[in-house]
């Protein structure tokens, strides 16, 4: 069995595929972050990030590609997770009753959308 072709096929492996393209966005939130707050600091600084954003060249190009197809993934295997888990259940449970989870957990989905119109 092709190993790639079974982290699209089950579950864990879709589950799998969203952690990992979940880790490539964060960083590139938090490297876009990192590179527009130099607008705070001298001029310099912002301009020498642009010079090296501009430096990279085909190496950016890279990187978008990476972004968009993961961007890709994570929304392919996140509405196929949860299409597959309202089709398990069978229906809506009888009593909304949230033991452990976590404010985040219950409104990923939510922000995920939020995210997504940035």
């Amino acid at each position: 069995m092709n190993p790639v072709g079974s982290l699209f096929r089950s579950s864990i492996g879709r589950k799998i595929l969203m952690a990992v393209t979940g880790v490539i966005l964060i960083g590139f939130v938090i490297g876009h972050l990192a590179g527009n707050l130099q607008i705070f600091q001298e001029p310099d600084h912002i301009n020498g990030y642009a010079q090296f954003l501009h430096q990279l060249g085909t190496l950016l190009w890279v990187a978008r590609i990476i972004l968009l197809v993961s961007v890709v993934i994570h929304i392919w295997a996140a509405t196929v997770l949860t299409l597959e888990n309202k089709r398990a259940r069978g229906g809506a449970y009888g009593v909304q009753h949230t033991i452990r989870a976590t404010l985040a957990s219950r409104t990923m989905r939510v922000t995920g959308y939020v995210v997504l119109a940035f």
